[in-house]
């Protein structure tokens, strides 16, 4: 809870100023507030009409250039809120480890939330400095198709490689 207060409030509020003024200054205009990022494509499901499934696995970004894009934006436009989309962000092998060493972002992981036990959740929040993440709601395998790899629907989703 104090990461997030921080994160969000403090740093989005006082500290953030500075840095989307000049911002400001050189682009004539404010910076985003927020950041989204899909740093895999990687996905555990093929939901009807999810344009995620359409770039397949192998799209995705270096735990380097992550961090690079999350060091710019926070020193170049003050973001200290980023929504992780996809794919699945949880499929995102480095994300852990990101998340580690951007201590003064905010993360959102948007999910299906297929993949979540209970040690991730813990996880998830100790380190997304968020209580809960943002699940798309109650993905059922009917609705969402057949688990990547699977040709029915039976059974749970399984993780898929990246």
């Amino acid at each position: 809870q104090r990461r997030l207060i921080e994160n969000l409030f403090y740093h989005q509020t006082f500290t953030r100023t500075a840095v989307a003024e000049r911002y400001r200054a050189r682009h004539g205009e404010l910076p985003p507030e927020l950041l989204l990022l899909s740093p895999s494509m990687a996905c555990n499901l093929r939901c009807g009409g999810c344009w995620a499934a359409e770039y397949g696995k192998v799209r995705r970004l270096t735990e380097d250039r992550l961090d690079r894009l999350l060091l710019e934006a926070n020193e170049e436009m003050g973001i200290h809120f980023v929504v992780l989309t996809g794919g699945e962000p949880t499929l995102y092998r480095p994300l852990w480890n990101v998340m580690r060493r951007h201590q003064d972002v905010a993360f959102m992981p948007y999910t299906n939330g297929q993949l979540i036990d209970e040690a991730m959740a813990d996880e998830l929040a100790r380190l997304a400095g968020l209580d809960l993440p943002d699940f798309l709601g109650k993905v059922t395998n009917e609705e969402a198709g057949p688990p990547a790899g699977k040709t029915s629907s039976e059974g749970t989703a399984a993780p898929a490689e990246e």
